[in-house]
């Protein structure tokens, strides 16, 4: 899609919240889950920009290979990711643009004794269109493996469950590659 009518289509979905209420849904992972079964909690109305803020601990490898693993069930995700400076107000600011998924370092009220990453998702109407996300990771998690799919899973629309070695489980030492019921 084009640079324009991206624009249309964001005003479009922005002029659309004034009349219906935006829901922002906070994921915690790793917490623990309580259904054993996957279940989508939404879907995105524009393929996404992946951008990275430089001091999240994340490398351009690791998100291209997260980026991939997502790819393979049949998702999509608008050109490479991005990699932006730690000053960019893409980083600071706690709300991202909308179609765009910001992988960054904890904000400010990030409980660090619970979590080692959260995804917040913007959502409106129902059945549920994402529009925007927002995945907070701390350092030491940036590298670990399936922490970043876990938490794009989230971003592109699935909840935590409990289901021994799938990646959507919502307890990191309980989860595994395991992508049943998450094919496109």
């Amino acid at each position: 899609m084009n640079f324009w009518t991206r624009i249309i289509v964001a005003i479009i979905v922005i002029t659309s919240c004034s009349a219906e209420p935006v829901t922002q849904r906070t994921h915690g992972s790793m917490g623990v889950a309580s259904f054993h079964r996957v279940e989508r909690m939404g879907t995105w109305i524009e393929t996404p920009v992946v951008v990275v803020c430089k001091d999240s601990g994340v490398t351009l490898g690791r998100v291209k290979s997260a980026m991939q693993f997502w790819q393979n069930l049949g998702y999509e995700f608008e050109g490479e990711p991005v990699i932006v400076s730690g000053s960019s107000m893409l980083c600071y600011n706690r709300e991202p643009l909308p179609f765009h998924i910001i992988i960054s370092p904890p904000t400010a009220g990030f409980n660090y004794t619970k979590f080692i990453g959260i995804t917040r998702t913007w959502e409106i109407g129902e059945p549920t269109i994402i529009f925007k996300a927002r995945i907070e990771l701390i350092q030491s998690a940036a590298a670990r493996p399936r922490v970043l799919e876990h938490e794009l899973g989230h971003a592109l629309g699935w909840k935590d469950n409990n289901i021994p070695k799938h990646i959507m489980n919502g307890t990191w030492k309980l989860s595994g590659t395991t992508t049943k019921g998450l094919k496109k």
